[in-house]
């Protein structure tokens, strides 16, 4: 007697693959079947060299898929990662998810993180009643004020909605050493960095001013 499995579908937001990582996926899916289809929302491919000779090197729309045992992977906005209920898909679904979870981007890792989205929200409402009549009081008119606090809403609407929806995940055909710019290699660190360091600089200033008085 067997446990009978069920299916699983888990979904992925902000990821970012290179070719190393589609080829290591493609690998560990080959070890369910060598009958792999590689296709997007218009062509199907005979290879990923077709695949980027027809979309370049930044694709925004891909999909793996095994037919049976029932198996795959699509990076179309979001990444979802699906397996049929067919036991030998379990060890593959796996390894597949842990490189999809560190796949995503750091910025977006950090930022959804729980406990930063709390000390970001109390950080807002605490701007919103006590740093903004302070600061922007004394340089700014009332109205400018209000239209600048519902201008950050709206862009921060729009960020989180974008996230939401896949619109910052991206597959891209170079192994991440091969991208010429400083700036590509290294953004979502340089982004961590500078987020944090204007985070630590916001609490260092709340702190000092108010224990100050």
């Amino acid at each position: 007697m067997k446990k009978k499995l069920n299916g699983e579908t888990r979904h992925f937001v902000s990821v970012k693959l290179y070719k190393n990582d589609l080829d290591e996926i493609m690998e560990i899916m080959g070890t369910i079947s060598t009958n792999i289809q590689i296709s997007d929302h218009e062509f199907d491919y005979d290879s990923i060299e077709e695949l980027e000779e027809r979309r370049g090197q930044y694709i925004n729309d891909l999909e793996l898929t095994i037919d049976s045992p029932l198996f795959s992977v699509t990076c179309a906005g979001e990444a979802k990662l699906m397996r049929g209920r067919e036991r030998e898909t379990l060890a593959p679904y796996l390894q597949i998810q842990s490189i999809l979870k560190s796949r995503i981007r750091p910025f977006f890792a950090l930022i959804f993180n729980p406990f930063v989205g709390v000390v970001i929200f109390l950080s807002v409402l605490a701007s919103l009643k006590y740093i903004a009549p302070i600061v922007l009081g004394r340089l700014l008119p009332t109205i400018a004020i209000v239209l600048l606090y519902v201008t950050i809403l709206l862009t921060l609407v729009l960020f989180f909605g974008s996230h939401r929806l896949g619109g910052f995940s991206r597959v891209i055909l170079l192994h991440k050493h091969q991208e010429q710019s400083f700036w590509k290699r290294n953004r979502d660190t340089i982004i961590v960095s500078i987020f944090v360091g204007i985070v630590v600089a916001v609490v260092t200033w709340a702190i000092t001013y108010f224990t100050a008085k």
